[in-house]
């Protein structure tokens, strides 16, 4: 059976996001601009079994550095969007919870 395609392919269908999290959006290369230059960004990707649910949202707690300004949570929230826009998403609504 063939697959229907708009454009020659179905990657070019836009699209709508209705669970994004912010913190997931952000490159690592933005994320490390934002901290002491001491601070190394860690892994958010949970690879093994953890035992509680404060280990799991331990490497999040990264996110709590971010966005110190205005201008911080604007660049934030435009390389998001961007980020978004390049998967052809015309509709995103997106979650946070640390301070942006």
């Amino acid at each position: 059976m063939e697959r229907a395609t708009v454009e020659g392919s179905p990657l070019n269908l836009k699209k709508a996001e209705l669970h994004a999290h912010l913190n997931g959006s952000i490159p690592p290369s933005l994320v490390a601009s934002f901290l002491p230059p001491n601070q190394r960004v860690t892994s958010t990707t949970i690879l093994a079994p953890v035992s509680s649910m404060q280990e799991y949202f331990r490497p999040w707690t990264v996110f709590r550095e971010l966005s110190k300004s205005q201008d911080d949570t604007e660049r934030v929230i435009q390389v998001a969007a961007d980020f978004l826009a390049a998967d052809n998403v015309v509709y995103a609504e997106l979650r946070t919870r640390y301070g942006i």
